[in-house]
C-alpha cells in the first residue's frame, strides 16, 4: 500500500492516539494520585498526631496524677509549714519514698518555698535523702525555673530542664504545693529521664514519620534528636533555644506554622495541617495541642516514604496494559472487517485495470463493505462484457459511419455537380469579352461568387454607336441567388425592348 495506504495511516493515527492519550492517562494519573497521596498523608498525619498527643498524655499521666495526689498530702503539707520538726520531716520523707517508688521515672523533687531548700530522691542513696541537695536563690540563674513556676504556674507544668546542681536532664513535673488557703508552700513531683521520654514517646517506629514537641513560643521539648533537647535544657538568661522555626527553611512556612500555633492556641483540641519544608525535604505536617501541659505536637509526614506514585505504578501499568489490549482487539477486528476486504478490492481493482478480470473478490458480507464488493463485482463483470464485446461494437459502429459517409458524400457530390451546373447556366448568362471589345479597349471583369453561383452579375447590350452595361446585386448567395440574377436578365431584356434603351435613367424608373 506504501506510506500512504490506509493501513500506515490508520497505524500512524492510532499511534499518535496513543501518545496522546498516554500522555493525558499519566496527568490524570498523577494528577488523581497526587490528591490521593496528599489526602491519605493527611489523614494519617492527623490520625498520628492524635496518637502521639495519646502517647504522651498516657505516659505522663500516671506520674502527673501522682504528681498532685503528692501535692495534695497533709503530712507534706504539715512538713512544709514546720519543716524544722524532726517528726514530720520523717514522716514525710517516708511518705515521699513510697511515692518515689510508685513513679515511672523512680524520681521526685521538693523544694520547700520557706527555706528554697531542694530536696531530690531517687533510691539511690537513702542518706542523702533526708538532706536537702541545694539551696535555691533568686540570683542563681540556675534556679531560675523554679521562681519562675511559682510565680507563673497556678496547678503545675511540665518542664524539660538541666539541673546543674544534680547534672540531670529530666522532664519535671513542677507542681504547686499549697496549703488550706490557697498559699503555695512549694513545688514537687516526679521525674522522668529525658533519654527514656525521646526514646519511648518522641522516637516514632513509623517509617517516614518523625514528632516535635514544642512549647507555645515554638521552642523544641522533644525531638529525636536530643541533642536539641538538651542544648534548649541548659540555655539560662538571655542565651537562645532552638525553635521549630530554626530548622524550617522558608519563611512562608515559618509564617503557616505561627499562625497555626496561635490558631490552636485560641481553639483547644483541634488539628491544623500544612506542609513544610525541613533538611531539604517536604513534609505533610499535622499541629495539634496539649493543652493541659501546654505543649503543642508536631508530626511530620514524608509522603514519598509513607505512600508515593511509585505504590499506584501496578494499577497504572495494568491501565496501561488494558489499553493496548482494547487498540491491540480494535486494531485486529478493523483490520479483518474493513482494512483487508478494502485492499483486497485495492488489489482486484489494480488487476482488472491491467485486463486481468479472473482477479478474486472478498467474500461478500452483509454490512457495508459486502455491499460494496458485490456493487464492484457487478462492475467488473460489466466492465468484462463491454471489453470482450467492444472490437465487434466498434466495427459495427464503424462501417455504419463509413456508410453514413458514403452516403453523405454521394449527395454531396451531386449537389456540387448541380451547382457546377448552374454554373455553367450562369456564365452564359454574362457577356464575353468578345462583345466588350466591341465599345472597350481597356477594361478587366472580377467576378467571383462565394458559393459557385451567386446572386451578382453584370449586363452589356450594344445599342449601335454606344452600349448599356450595368451591375446589378440580386438578394441572397449561392442557388437562390442565382436564380434572382436569370430572372432580373429576363426582366431586364424584356424592358430593354419595351422602353428607350438610350436613356439610363429611364429604364431604372
Amino acid at each position: 500500500m506504501g506510506q500512504g495506504g490506509l493501513k500506515f495511516r490508520f497505524a500512524l493515527a492510532i499511534t499518535v492516539a496513543c501518545l496522546l492519550s498516554g500522555v493525558l492517562t499519566y496527568a490524570s494519573f498523577s494528577f488523581i494520585t497526587g490528591r490521593i497521596v496528599k489526602d491519605l498523608g493527611t489523614r494519617f498525619a492527623v490520625k498520628q498526631a492524635l496518637l502521639e498527643n495519646s502517647k504522651l498524655w498516657t505516659a505522663i499521666q500516671a506520674d502527673l496524677a501522682l504528681s498532685l495526689k503528692m501535692s495534695d498530702s497533709p503530712l507534706l503539707t504539715h512538713w512544709l509549714r514546720e519543716e524544722q520538726n524532726p517528726q514530720r520531716k520523717a514522716l514525710a520523707l517516708e511518705e515521699l519514698e513510697s511515692y518515689r517508688r510508685h513513679f515511672v521515672g523512680r524520681s521526685l523533687f521538693l523544694a520547700i518555698d520557706g527555706s528554697r531548700h531542694y530536696y531530690f530522691l531517687d533510691g539511690k542513696d537513702p542518706a542523702a535523702a533526708i538532706l536537702p541537695r541545694y539551696t535555691l536563690k533568686p540570683e542563681n540563674i540556675n534556679d531560675a525555673w523554679y521562681f519562675r513556676a511559682m510565680s507563673g504556674a497556678d496547678d503545675f507544668e511540665l518542664n524539660v530542664d538541666y539541673d546543674n546542681h544534680l547534672n540531670l536532664t529530666k522532664l519535671w513535673f513542677n507542681v504547686v504545693l499549697k496549703d488550706d488557703t490557697g498559699r503555695k508552700l512549694g513545688l514537687g513531683g516526679g521525674a522522668i529521664d529525658i533519654t527514656a521520654f525521646i526514646t519511648e514517646i518522641v522516637n516514632s517506629n513509623e517509617t517516614g514519620v518523625e514528632t516535635i514537641f514544642l512549647t507555645r513560643d515554638g521552642a523544641i521539648v522533644g525531638h529525636r534528636d536530643p541533642q536539641y533537647v538538651l542544648h534548649n535544657s541548659k540555655v539560662r538568661g538571655a542565651e537562645k533555644m532552638t525553635t521549630v522555626y530554626d530548622l524550617l527553611e522558608g519563611t512562608s512556612d515559618r509564617e503557616d506554622l505561627s499562625a497555626a500555633l496561635e490558631s490552636l492556641a485560641a481553639a483547644g483540641s483541634e488539628v491544623r495541617t500544612m506542609y513544610l519544608t525541613m533538611g531539604g525535604r517536604t513534609y505533610l505536617a499535622a499541629l495539634s495541642s496539649l493543652p493541659e501541659i501546654k505543649w503543642f505536637n508536631l508530626v511530620l509526614v514524608d509522603a514519598a516514604q509513607f505512600v508515593s506514585n511509585r505504590d499506584f505504578l501496578p494499577v497504572l501499568v495494568l491501565l496501561v496494559i488494558s489499553s493496548l489490549a482494547v487498540i491491540l482487539v480494535i486494531g485486529i477486528l478493523l483490520n479483518r472487517l474493513v482494512l483487508a476486504p478494502l485492499a483486497a478490492l485495492a488489489v482486484a481493482s489494480r488487476e482488472i485495470s491491467i485486463g486481468n478480470f479472473a482477479a478474486p473478490l472478498p467474500a461478500e458480507g452483509h454490512d457495508e463493505i459486502g455491499s460494496l464488493t458485490h456493487s464492484f463485482g457487478e462492475m467488473a463483470h460489466m466492465l468484462r462484457d463491454y471489453t470482450e464485446n467492444l472490437e465487434q461494437k466498434v466495427s459495427q459502429r464503424t462501417e455504419a459511419l463509413n456508410a453514413s459517409n458514403r452516403q453523405l458524400a454521394e449527395s454531396n457530390r451531386q449537389v456540387m455537380d448541380s451547382i457546377r451546373y448552374a454554373q455553367l447556366l450562369q456564365a452564359s448568362l454574362l457577356p464575353d469579352s468578345e462583345m466588350l471589345r466591341h465599345h472597350f479597349d481597356d477594361f478587366f471583369i472580377l467576378y467571383r461568387p462565394r458559393d459557385i453561383v451567386g446572386g451578382d452579375f453584370y449586363y452589356y447590350r450594344d445599342v449601335g454607336e454606344a452600349c448599356l452595361f450595368g451591375v446589378i446585386d440580386c438578394t441572397g448567395h449561392g442557388v437562390s441567388g442565382a436564380f434572382m440574377t436569370m430572372t432580373a436578365k429576363a426582366v431586364l431584356d424584356n424592358l430593354l425592348d419595351a422602353v428607350d434603351n438610350t436613356d439610363p435613367a429611364a429604364i431604372l424608373q
